[in-house]
């Protein structure tokens, strides 16, 4: 069976698409810490990677977060449709706890961060998300919403079928 891990990158090692997003979260943040969701479009980050976007809202010491967007390439991918439901509820269990984990660190630094996805299988270690994870704040300093993109280098439905694979995950 495969493992799954999540380690950290460096934003600046970010490219294609979501290097993209983040340029576009750093224009509309200016010289606040981050923008708000009223000014976040979905419609202006590329089309590609909305399908495998989501956004949660985050409610003040909320231990779960609800999916107010569950993108259609997730839907597929996890083979369920989460928007209106909490992020807890993402399909492996212990995948949706992870995600959960990874929005509290988020609601802790308040910036941007990014995580590799990869999969140990017998053969080598792939590279198979990339995941950026971005605050948003109605105040400009407490993060109201988070907007997760999640980019597949091999393809969403080698992802799937990795996912239906699943025996573990671990890491932040």
């Amino acid at each position: 069976m495969s493992e799954i891990k999540f380690l950290p990158i460096a934003l600046d090692e970010l490219d294609g698409d979501v290097a993209a997003v983040l340029s576009y979260w750093r224009e509309l943040t200016g010289a606040r810490e981050m923008p708000s969701w009223s000014e976040f479009d979905l419609l202006k980050i590329p089309l590609t990677i909305v399908k495998t976007t989501h956004v949660v809202d985050i409610e003040p010491n909320a231990t779960d977060f609800k999916l107010r967007f569950w993108g259609t390439g997730s839907a597929d991918i996890h083979d369920q449709e989460l928007t209106g439901k909490y992020l807890s509820e993402l399909q492996p269990r212990e995948l949706g706890a992870l995600a959960v984990e990874h929005v509290k660190k988020l609601l802790q630094v308040r910036q941007p961060i990014a995580v590799t996805t990869t999969l140990k299988s017998r053969e080598k270690p792939e590279k198979f998300q990339v995941i950026l994870r971005l605050p948003l704040s109605n105040t400009g300093t407490t993060v109201d919403h988070a907007v997760t993109i999640t980019e597949f280098p091999l393809g969403r439905f080698a992802s799937r079928d990795t996912l239906e694979k699943y025996d573990g995950a671990s890491g932040l």
